[in-house]
């Protein structure tokens, strides 16, 4: 803090009622007697009341402004030191306002350290200029040889360390200088100011840089301006000069006081803050975003030349103009929202989207907006800035891509509807067919017919393998196809694997070998063992379909272990033509074959690897191929599982023995509701040849008349049936069961005597449809079915399925 120093009274001229109390408090702070006013004609009043020394004054202000100020200073109160202050330093001139009488200037906002240091400096100045006046006098009055004085005066000066003279009116010599002037005061040559501070030997007379000892002999009145300097080394310096005339006893101006500022670090700096400024506003204006800043009431105070292509105005016809005018009236309470929340918990950033109308043209316009709000030391908004981003394109295209993926998943649920329905047409006539067609096998037949009914069974079997490949690749696009994991011997998967592809082999005069690792043939393992047998199958069958002669060599083992998790690796090599090494990666895409001939050849749809492919990953592995041509193929791929427990494993299969052993001596009472004549039959005759005793329904609502009038074991159910399909009468039974009321008005009759009847019980439903696609067995069980057939049926499968029902609450 300044030394307490009421003779400094200081007025403060400000229009801005809180810089004029927030100035006011510091200077007091700093120890200063200070008055204040609100403009210059204020200012005036209060210089001619009272004893003022220096005056901090704005620029800009009503009635009389800082310049107009300074002018009435400069002429009536010569004694009165100025310091200018501004917040428009752009157009600010410092030379201007040195010229017209101040001392120095502020640039606001500035720090209390600022101001403080800027009237140390002047009182400093202010007391050595009055000091040096005081002797000057003193030594036109005494004699001018004082040494005490002259060595006071030499120490003080030489105690600057910027340059400062006393120089000759008439002649310019410099009569005392101190040392960091570069003053020789013991040097025989003539030293004037203009050979030390210029190098020259005439005095400066730029009209851009006035010589300001000339002016002080026109005006004799002080005088600052800006200059080029030469120091001591001959570097080139940027300085203020301040110059002050000393009077004779006539009035007239006997000697000059002149010292410089080296302003040369503030002027570089102020050269770069313009380049800085000036790139910005090429940046600012060379940019395509938007770029707006509005006060505190929302109007623009600035906006870039993009307004032009938002708003349809010109920059300069939207400044005052409020930002809300500009939004589209659907955004504009939501913009306002924002704005009102934003302000409310103090955040200084907001990003948000609204839409903007043109006001020439009408055009909507997506703008993305990101905002940064700017307050003052109370919390009070100042000013928001804001850079908008055209979107309009962007969310043009979300439009369009949003069309595209409705058209694309209407388009992929038209393809599940046709593979469903499609896979139900093939699968209820192929059911028949191959269902009678193997019970016809059973029977006595010539060697003709046998051989004849053969080639039916295996073609209708290779038609339901590639319907059955198709669906698989639809449900693993789809997502729809998990893993069902178990736990199984590796040893008799392979076996139970190979032993009915061998017959195949045989057929071909092939061999077909297996090999599992010693560690591997009694271990029992957690994974997906369908799959895995799916896997196996489909390149077992590939190997035998394109070998000709040889063998063929199915090999497994394990190629690491982490804990619980084994890492094993299945091959299948054959002594077949080979691959060429370019199809090698398209060969596992979806309807690729090595060679389009294959096809016409040997039949298959190119899904198998395809299908391969995606079920290993499913896995945890990977697929590849080694192969020349001429040299034989080997298909490896890679896959995970997790090592059961033995005494588990062994248990499960124990219970599954003893399952199959009730199995064998079970006898259900089933009804089987299935509209379609053949398929009813074919069921009917395998369950009869499995010792079931079977009753028909030929719809869902049949099916429901006649549970009124009798007692099941199991129901098979068809899904899609007339008059009422199997989700709707599954959906009836549960709910009649469970006693609850049944949302429709049709068959209410037969409902009711059906709530009597079942009330209380649970019979078992399995579905039995040519429905497979991903889906239909969730929907199946959602309803409250026990388990899912699909058509066709293997016999086996199916009495699997319903002795695992009929003994589901056995120990």
């Amino acid at each position: 803090m300044l030394k307490k120093n009421r003779q400094n009274k200081i007025l403060v001229v400000e229009d801005d009622q809180d810089n004029r109390i927030l100035t006011s408090k510091i200077l007091d702070t700093l120890g200063f007697e200070v008055a204040t006013a609100q403009d210059g004609l204020a200012a005036l009043d209060i210089l001619a009341a009272r004893d003022i020394s220096i005056v901090i004054t704005d620029i800009s202000m009503p009635r009389m402004d800082g310049m107009q100020l300074l002018e009435h200073i400069s002429g009536e109160y010569p004694d009165v030191d100025v310091i200018v202050m501004t917040g428009h330093t752009k157009e600010f001139s410092f030379s201007k306002v040195i010229e017209a009488g101040a001392i120095d200037y502020l640039g606001k906002p500035f720090q209390a350290d600022e101001l403080k240091a800027k009237l140390t400096r002047c009182l400093r100045e202010r007391d050595l200029i009055q000091a040096l006046q005081k002797e000057a006098k003193k030594r036109q009055d005494i004699e001018r040889n004082s040494a005490r004085q002259q060595q006071f005066i030499t120490n003080a000066l030489n105690a600057l360390t910027y340059p400062f003279y006393v120089i000759d009116a008439k002649d310019f010599t410099i009569k005392m200088g101190n040392t960091a002037s570069g003053y020789q005061p013991n040097s025989n040559a003539r030293q004037t100011c203009h050979s030390l501070t210029h190098k020259s030997d005439t005095p400066c007379n730029s009209t851009e840089h006035p010589c300001p000892l000339r002016v002080i002999l026109q005006t004799k009145k002080p005088f600052s301006v800006e200059h080029i300097h030469f120091d001591k080394d001959g570097n080139e310096r940027n300085v203020d000069v301040h110059a002050y005339p000393l009077f004779d006893e006539h009035g007239n101006v006997a000697q000059i006081i002149e010292y410089s500022l080296d302003i040369t670090d503030r002027k570089n700096a102020e050269e770069k803050l313009r380049l800085s400024e000036q790139r910005y506003r090429h940046l600012v204006e060379g940019t395509s975003d938007l770029i707006t800043q509005v006060d505190a009431q929302g109007r623009f105070t600035y906006i870039n030349h993009v307004a032009q292509d938002i708003f349809g105005y010109m920059p300069e016809e939207c400044l005052g103009k409020p930002l809300f005018d500009f939004v589209h009236p659907d955004d504009r309470s939501n913009t306002e929202t924002w704005f009102r929340d934003t302000i409310k918990n103090r955040q200084e950033h907001m990003s948000c989207e609204s839409r903007q109308v043109n006001q020439i043209t009408g055009a909507v316009i997506h703008m993305r907006w990101t905002r940064t709000f700017h307050y003052n030391q109370d919390g009070v908004l100042q000013l928001v800035n804001s850079i908008g981003t055209d979107i309009s394109n962007r969310i043009k295209l979300e439009s369009e891509l949003k069309r595209a993926k409705e058209s694309a998943e209407k388009a992929a649920q038209l393809k599940s509807e046709f593979l469903a329905n499609m896979s139900h047409e093939i699968r209820t006539p192929l059911n028949v067919i191959l269902g009678m067609n193997r019970l016809a096998l059973d029977t006595n037949l010539t060697s003709d017919q046998r051989h004849y009914l053969s080639a039916v069974q295996q073609n209708s079997q290779s038609l339901m393998h590639l319907i059955n490949d198709i669906l698989d690749l639809s449900k693993i696009e789809a997502g729809q196809l998990t893993m069902q994991y178990q736990a199984f011997n590796l040893n008799n998967l392979l076996k139970s694997t190979i032993h009915p592809l061998n017959v195949i082999a045989t057929d071909k005069g092939l061999k077909l070998h297996y090999k599992i690792a010693d560690n591997l043939s009694s271990v029992f393992v957690v994974g997906d063992e369908h799959r895995l047998r799916q896997i196996l199958i489909n390149l077992i069958n590939n190997a035998i379909k394109f070998t000709d002669a040889g063998h063929i060599q199915v090999t497994i083992k394990q190629i690491s272990q982490q804990g619980s998790q084994l890492f094993m690796q299945c091959s299948v090599a054959d002594t077949g033509p080979g691959i060429a090494e370019s199809m090698h990666k398209n060969i596992f895409n979806s309807f690729t074959q090595a060679d389009s001939s294959v096809t016409r050849q040997l039949g298959g749809s190119g899904l198998g690897l395809a299908i391969c492919k995606k079920l290993v990953k499913m896995m945890g592995g990977e697929i590849w191929l080694e192969s020349k041509p001429g040299k034989g193929s080997i298909f490896y791929f890679t896959f995970t599982v997790q090592k059961a427990n033995r005494h588990a494993a062994v248990n499960s299969v124990a219970r599954t023995a003893d399952s199959d052993k009730k199995a064998l001596s079970t006898s259900l009472h089933i009804l089987l509701a299935e509209d379609n004549k053949f398929n009813r039959d074919l069921a009917k005759i395998v369950l009869e040849n499995q010792g079931h005793t079977v009753s028909v329904a030929v719809s869902g609502l049949d099916a429901l008349r006649v549970l009124v009038t009798d007692n099941f074991d199991i129901i098979l159910m068809d899904v899609q049936m007339p008059e009422l399909d199997g989700i709707s009468a599954t959906r009836i039974i549960r709910q009649c069961e469970q006693n609850e009321g049944v949302n429709t008005s049709e068959h209410m009759e037969v409902i009711q005597k059906l709530h009597k009847k079942c009330s209380g019980q649970r019979i078992p439903i399995v579905a039995m449809t040519a429905h497979a696609m991903a889906g239909d067995r969730e929907k199946c069980l959602a309803v409250g079915m026990d388990d899912y057939v699909t058509k066709p049926f293997q016999p086996d499968e199916l009495q699997a399925v319903l002795m695992k029902i009929a003994h589901r609450g056995d120990s």
